[in-house]
C-alpha cells in the first residue's frame, strides 16, 4: 500500500525525485530513492527525524502552532521534511534541482493523511 501512495505521489510531482517513509523511530519502512542516494538511508532518515523535531520546536518556541514541515538545502538539492498528522510516521521528499516545490506542498498534505491511514490497518 505505501509503495503505490509513493508511487502515485511520485507521477502527480515530477519535481519529486525520490520518496521515503519513515516509522516514529526514523527508521525507513518505505521508500523510492534511486539506488546511489540509498547508500546512508538509515543514518538520513534517523537525522530527518530529529530535524523535524528540532523545527517543531523552534516553532513553538515561537509560538507559531501548527509547524507543518522543513525545508533543508543547498546549492544544488532540497528535501522537505513533514510528519503524518498522527505522528506515527514521517516523510522525507527528495527534489530536482531548481524545482518548484508548489506541487509538492500542494500535494504533501494528502499524501501524509493517506500514508497514517494505511499504517492504522483496515476499518475494523
Amino acid at each position: 500500500m505505501l509503495d503505490a501512495l509513493i508511487g502515485y505521489f511520485l507521477g502527480s510531482c515530477p519535481e519529486a525525485t525520490g520518496v521515503v517513509v519513515t516509522g516514529p523511530n526514523g527508521i525507513p519502512i518505505a521508500s523510492s530513492l534511486p539506488p546511489e542516494e540509498r547508500i546512508q538511508l538509515i543514518a538520513a532518515t534517523a537525522m530527518a527525524n530529529l530535524a523535524a523535531w528540532a523545527g517543531s520546536a523552534v516553532a513553538a518556541n515561537l509560538r507559531l502552532p501548527g509547524m507543518s514541515e522543513v525545508t533543508l538545502g543547498g546549492p544544488t538539492w532540497k528535501i522537505i521534511l513533514a510528519s503524518t498528522p498522527s505522528l506515527s510516521a514521517g516523510l522525507i521528499v527528495t527534489l530536482v534541482e531548481g524545482a518548484d516545490e508548489a506541487p509538492i506542498h500542494r500535494a504533501l498534505p494528502g499524501l501524509l493523511r493517506e500514508v497514517d491511514r494505511s499504517l492504522a490497518g483496515p476499518a475494523i
